[in-house]
């Protein structure tokens, strides 16, 4: 969706094509102009500005291009889509008022309305395991979606979905910040000419929109002034390696892979 609203205003995608360095072509005031020279494995682009938005690629691209350390972990997540009794799934739809939700308590489980799959609806648990992102499993975790996630739907909505089984199980990946609050800052040393938008947490696509307008602000007018950016800093870390102070536990759980396989429960 945001990808085709991208090309219908002018923009240039290019799948699948891996970064290789990204450096800045000298200082402003060492003689050279700030412009940017990002090196892929199909040809190099030269640029004024550059947003780095790689995801849970994010630690290590900039460990590699800029030696620079963000405490941003990638987690192994698994989502699923469950199958609406016929005869209530009109009660699922955004506009019957079926909300996004999220359910806090042992475990922290979310879904949302039916909608990019007719008759289906999205619900699964906001937990994980750390993973290395180039050599991952690319495979749903199962057996938590039925020890864990199947027992929810029959407490919370029995009779409504079929909680046997999913129609359709995905693993993906979450960017986890300790926080988990997100990092819209420039990189450091760049002079204000490369913005990094990661450490998603788990809760970045519904932002997508209000994101996308604050990195391009910061790298068009080096500026963002509605919204308080010293909460989404870099910086925040060094002053404490937790991030932003909350007043109550952060609900996403995640235990380290050498512990746990694909198919293991994680509450």
């Amino acid at each position: 969706m945001f990808q085709a609203l991208a090309l219908k205003h002018g923009a240039v995608l290019r799948d699948r094509t891996k970064v290789l360095n990204i450096d800045l072509l000298g200082m402003k005031g060492e003689g050279g102009d700030g412009s940017i020279s990002i090196v892929t494995e199909q040809g190099s682009i030269i640029a004024r500005k550059c947003i780095i938005t790689a995801g849970a690629w994010t630690q290590k691209l900039l460990r590699h291009i800029h030696n620079v350390e963000l405490p941003i972990q990638p987690l192994h997540t698994t989502i699923a889509y469950w199958k609406i009794e016929d005869e209530v799934a009109h009660e699922f739809s955004v506009k019957q008022g079926f909300p996004s939700f999220a359910y806090y308590s042992d475990t922290y489980m979310y879904g949302n309305a039916s909608l990019e799959l007719p008759g289906l609806v999205k619900v699964a648990l906001h937990s994980g395991f750390t993973c290395d992102p180039d050599e991952r499993a690319l495979i749903p975790d199962r057996k938590t979606l039925k020890d864990v996630v199947s027992p929810w739907l029959d407490t919370f909505l029995k009779a409504k979905v079929k909680s046997d089984s999913p129609v359709l199980a995905e693993a993906c990946m979450y960017s986890m910040t300790p926080d988990q609050d997100f990092i819209l800052d420039f990189l450091p040393m760049s002079e204000g000419n490369i913005v990094i938008g990661a450490g998603f947490s788990g809760h970045g696509f519904k932002m997508g929109p209000l994101v996308g307008r604050i990195l391009a602000d910061l790298a068009l007018n080096g500026s963002c002034g509605y919204v308080p950016l010293e909460y989404f800093s870099i910086a925040r870390f060094d002053q404490n390696s937790k991030g932003n102070v909350k007043a109550y536990e952060e609900p996403v759980r995640h235990v380290a892979v050498e512990q746990v396989k694909p198919d293991a429960v994680i509450t």
